[in-house]
């Protein structure tokens, strides 16, 4: 027993003094790198709602001028392709803020590793999954949400115009339900979609954004074929 008892000391030796010392202070190192980027994050979220107002005030006044512009031209054929385009922007967008936060980052990161194309932005689309989705389905699905109602009541007008009020009210109630159930069964068709194949569309949307935003090994490619 006591050869026994000797062998597990030997095996298991005490800490010096000097190797606590330096568990102690890379654990304390490991805290306070951790503790930065929580605040880091926590900044960057807490600024995020001043940033989401500004963003949507501009998107606002930008699409609501193109609408403007469309109503006034007096061609109700351009006022159905920008109705038609808001349905369908406010679908697909509302698809990707909800497969942004229901995709797992684990498959990505295999895939980055491999250095798939797209990946690393889609590693970074689902990390910042809540601004995603807020940007996705609040911000830019509230704006296109009250354009193409604008659009809507455009296009009632003028088909009614020549109409008697009856009928006139009744096919604008008509448009407006059409409208209303397009938006909603889209919505719900693509978000199905979204929760069961939320890695292929996150990943189709990261590679249509790493065409215009270039990833760190595309950057680095370029900045060596300049020099």
């Amino acid at each position: 027993m006591e050869n026994d008892e000797n062998k597990t000391r030997s095996d298991n030796p005490p800490l010096s003094p000097e190797n606590a010392t330096e568990d102690v202070s890379t654990s304390a190192l490991k805290e306070k790198n951790s503790q930065r980027k929580n605040k880091k994050t926590k900044g960057k979220k807490s600024h995020w709602a001043i940033k989401a107002t500004v963003i949507t005030f501009f998107m606002s006044a930008f699409f609501s001028f193109v609408a403007e512009m469309t109503e006034t031209a007096g061609n109700i054929i351009v006022t159905v392709l920008l109705l038609l385009f808001l349905i369908v922007g406010s679908i697909v967008f509302d698809g990707i803020g909800v497969a942004a936060a229901s995709c797992d980052v684990a498959p990505l990161t295999a895939m980055a590793s491999k250095k798939i194309k797209g990946s690393k932005t889609a590693i970074k689309l689902v990390n910042n999954a809540d601004i995603v989705s807020n940007v996705c389905n609040d911000v830019i699905g509230d704006i296109f949400g009250i354009l193409s109602g604008a659009c809507t009541v455009v296009i009632a007008a003028k088909i009614t115009l020549d109409m008697p009020t009856v009928q006139g009210k009744i096919l604008t109630i008509a448009i407006s339900a059409i409208v209303s159930a397009l938006i909603v069964g889209g919505k719900a068709a693509l978000k199905n979609y979204a929760i069961n194949k939320s890695k292929e569309l996150v990943m189709m949307t990261a590679k249509i954004i790493a065409v215009f935003v270039p990833e760190d090994g595309d950057r680095k490619k370029k900045k060596r074929k300049k020099s």
